[in-house]
């Protein structure tokens, strides 16, 4: 008998298992994006492609996670059920006199798990002058430009020194602030969290930038101009869900 148990235990433990692992894969040809034959939405667990500018890429989603395509934006928030839309985070612009300023501004609740992406150019960040040629770093820099870079700059607050990534703030005390260098299968960056004044065990916002050749994927977790109240465990859930992040050969 208990045989027959263990066995009828393992026959379950198999087609679940198998089941699962067909669902994940069987989506890896469902596209994120607004092309034709992509969706608007996705519903994890499963991989996804996503198609956002000029930055082509896979993800892993797990069980509760929830990927949303805006233009030109990406929105990614972990919840039991969908949003509604009064509760969804949204991307807000200002208009510069070289393009946009941006930021991520939260609906309703500002307890809940997300964060969103943009796709920029490395050309658009000041600290990436040490990877330019000697040609170009001497280059004139018009006011345009340097206005992008200044606000790209805030928007990446760590830059390579050495090989290392490091906060531009060096002054900011520690115990307000938590801070990791990441690497995936084909970039490098880093995630950066900053604790609320008042409440130490929240996180009032978060920003992340994850660097492949000349693309950046900028991400963040905000909301301008009011903190969130994320729990400091939130910071160990994008770390782990954007270390599943591939950057993808540019679509021909």
């Amino acid at each position: 008998m208990n045989k027959l148990k263990f066995s009828l235990f393992l026959f379950f433990y198999t087609v679940t298992s198998v089941s699962f692992s067909a669902d994940v894969k069987g989506d890896l040809g469902v596209t994120l994006g607004n092309e034709v034959g992509s969706a608007l939405s996705m519903v994890g667990p499963k991989y996804v492609t996503v198609n956002m500018n000029e930055c082509h890429f896979k993800i892993t989603l797990k069980n509760n996670q929830n990927l949303l395509f805006n233009v030109p934006d990406v929105v990614f928030y972990e919840a039991e059920t969908a949003l509604k839309k009064d509760n969804l985070p949204y991307l807000w612009q200002a208009e510069m006199s070289a393009g946009y300023d941006w930021a991520f501004k939260k609906r309703g609740n500002l307890h809940d798990k997300w964060f969103g992406v943009m796709c920029e150019n490395s050309e658009n960040f000041s600290w990436n002058n040490e990877a330019l040629s000697a040609t170009k770093q001497h280059e004139e820099v018009t006011p345009e430009q340097q206005q992008i870079r200044d606000s790209n700059d805030l928007k990446c607050p760590a830059k390579l020194t050495n090989g290392e990534w490091v906060l531009n703030d060096q002054k900011m005390n520690s115990k307000n602030y938590l801070f990791k260098a990441l690497k995936g299968t084909n970039w490098n960056g880093f995630i950066v969290g900053y604790k609320n004044n008042k409440f130490k065990s929240t996180l009032g916002s978060v920003r992340f930038c994850l660097v492949h050749d000349k693309k950046i994927i900028v991400g963040a977790s905000e909301n301008y101009s009011k903190p969130l109240s994320l729990p400091i465990s939130f910071f160990d859930t994008i770390q782990t869900s954007i270390s599943t992040i591939e950057f993808l050969e540019d679509k021909k």
